[in-house]
């Protein structure tokens, strides 16, 4: 299955398949046909998403890009781990 944004913001699963197989996502196992919120709440929160596309990087580290880095950590706190 392929999660894309509007998977993610819709949730849509029906590309999911069904499988009585256990889903692994980063050492965590998961089962298709009981906890797909659970799957989507984990790969959601997983992933960054950014405006810029086809672009050269600005920098190299998640706060380069000027204020917007800054307003992703207001957004999610300083806790959270920045890839």
């Amino acid at each position: 299955a392929t999660l894309t944004y509007d998977t993610l913001r819709f949730a849509e699963f029906e590309d999911f398949p069904e499988t009585s197989e256990p889903v692994w996502i980063l050492g965590r196992k998961y089962s298709i046909s009981t906890e797909k919120d659970e799957i989507l709440s984990d790969v959601a929160s997983r992933l960054w998403f950014t405006y810029r596309k086809n672009f050269p990087a600005i920098g190299n580290d998640p706060l380069s890009s000027g204020p917007w880095g800054w307003t992703e950590v207001g957004h999610r706190g300083s806790g959270w781990p920045l890839l």
